[in-house]
């Protein structure tokens, strides 16, 4: 769930993610990330970036191929990707 709030809130990585909830660069900003993090997602600890990155190892992107595949012609077919061809 971390890994998908972290991506729904358009963190630019991971790793700003766990800085932004670890108050690594602002207090006010983790305290504050933390606290919609429990209200909204009902997340008590947050894992830190490797902790994410090796839950997300784990699954084998073949199992998520025909969802990207999936998106991407839908993405395709309505031009958004011209803009980054």
């Amino acid at each position: 769930m971390s890994a998908f709030v972290a991506l729904q809130q358009k963190f630019s990585s991971l790793l700003d993610f766990d800085e932004a909830t670890r108050g690594r660069k602002r207090k006010v900003t983790s305290r504050r990330t933390r606290a919609n993090l429990r209200q909204r997602y009902r997340i008590k600890r947050v894992p830190s970036d490797s902790g994410l990155r090796k839950f997300l190892d784990r699954i084998n992107p073949i199992h998520l191929r025909s969802a990207f595949l999936e998106l991407f012609r839908m993405l395709q077919r309505n031009g958004v990707l011209k803009r980054y061809w």
